[in-house]
């Protein structure tokens, strides 16, 4: 029973992982659009100050550069990339 389970727990892992892979392929990368709005403005840099204020430095959704602090690199990201469009989700 026990290694049904696990046959089970490993099948539902790849099929996740597959689904996980083709959402994440849909949507280009747009550098700086913190909020995913299609662009890269003056709320990308708004939002990006209170999300710094909210995690006290810690990551949050702005922590563009995944490096586990929103600081003064991620809003060179955004301020690097402003009036950039998006490219737009297959």
């Amino acid at each position: 029973m026990r290694r049904l389970a696990c046959r089970r727990t490993k099948a539902n892992y790849r099929e996740l992982s597959k689904v996980l892979v083709s959402i994440l392929a849909s949507q280009p990368e747009c550098d700086g659009d913190g909020n995913g709005d299609g662009i890269v403005d003056r709320r990308d840099v708004a939002d990006y100050d209170l999300m710094r204020d909210l995690s006290q430095g810690q990551s949050s959704w702005y922590d563009l550069n995944l490096d586990g602090v929103t600081d003064s690199s991620d809003l060179t990201i955004v301020t690097g990339n402003l009036r950039h469009k998006c490219p737009k989700a297959k």
